[in-house]
C-alpha cells in the first residue's frame, strides 16, 4: 500500500496547547460525518508541517481501517418526492381525519411534522389504523406509537413525532425497504451532479 497522506488544514493564526498534546498524543482519532453516518479511524504518522502561505498543515498515513457507525440500527431517509409524503389517521371514532407531512422513515419507525397549534400526541400515545402514503406506488396502513415528540431545528414553528411502526405485513415491508433503498441512491445521484 502506498503512503498516501491525509491533509487536514488548520488556519495560520491557530495556537492552541490542545494541539500540541495531540500531536504527542500516542493515540489519535479522526471524527467525521457522512451523509449524517458518523466515520471514524486511527491516526498513524501524524505530523504538522508549513502548508501554503502562513497556514499550517496536519498530514497522516491513510487509515488501514475505517469504521462506519449508523445511529440507528435502520437507515432513515427523508422523502424526496413532490406532493409531499403523508400520514392520515383519526384520534378517536368521532374525531375528524389528521393528515400530518411526513419527514423521513426507515422500515422500524417515521417522523411526522406536526405543525403549530395542531392537536397535540404525547409520548406514549398508539394511533391504530394510520394510512402512510410515500409516493404513488407506496403506501400502506399500520399502526403507530409515539416516542417522543422534539422541537424542530432553527425554531420553526411545531414539533417532529418520532413513531414506531407496528403491524407491517411483508408485502408492505417490501415496498417500504424498495422505497428507502430507491430514496438512498436517488439523492446519492443528486451530491453527483451538484459536485
Amino acid at each position: 500500500m502506498d503512503r498516501a497522506k491525509r491533509v487536514v488544514r488548520l488556519g495560520a493564526d491557530l495556537v492552541d496547547p490542545q494541539l500540541e498534546r495531540v500531536l504527542s498524543s500516542n493515540e489519535v482519532f479522526a471524527v467525521g460525518y457522512l451523509e449524517q453516518v458518523k466515520i471514524q479511524f486511527e491516526v498513524h504518522g501524524l505530523m504538522r508541517v508549513k502548508g501554503e502561505g502562513s497556514t499550517q498543515v496536519l498530514t497522516c498515513t491513510f487509515p488501514l481501517q475505517l469504521y462506519r457507525f449508523q445511529r440507528r440500527s435502520n437507515f432513515r431517509v427523508r422523502p424526496l418526492h413532490t406532493p409531499p409524503p403523508v400520514a392520515r389517521f383519526r384520534v378517536g371514532p368521532a374525531a375528524d381525519p389528521i393528515e400530518l407531512r411526513v419527514i423521513d422513515v426507515s422500515v422500524t419507525g417515521v417522523a411526522l411534522l406536526m405543525p403549530e397549534g395542531a392537536a397535540s400526541l404525547g409520548a406514549g400515545t398508539e394511533v391504530v389504523s394510520v394510512d402512510i402514503e410515500l409516493d404513488a406506488d407506496t403506501y400502506f396502513t399500520t399502526n403507530l406509537r409515539v416516542m417522543h415528540v422534539s422541537p424542530l431545528k432553527n425554531e420553526q414553528p411545531g414539533g417532529r413525532l418520532g413513531c414506531e411502526m407496528d403491524g407491517l405485513d411483508g408485502m408492505a415491508l417490501r415496498s417500504l425497504q424498495r422505497f428507502i433503498d430507491q430514496t438512498q441512491k436517488r439523492r446519492r445521484a443528486m451530491a453527483w451532479t451538484d459536485v
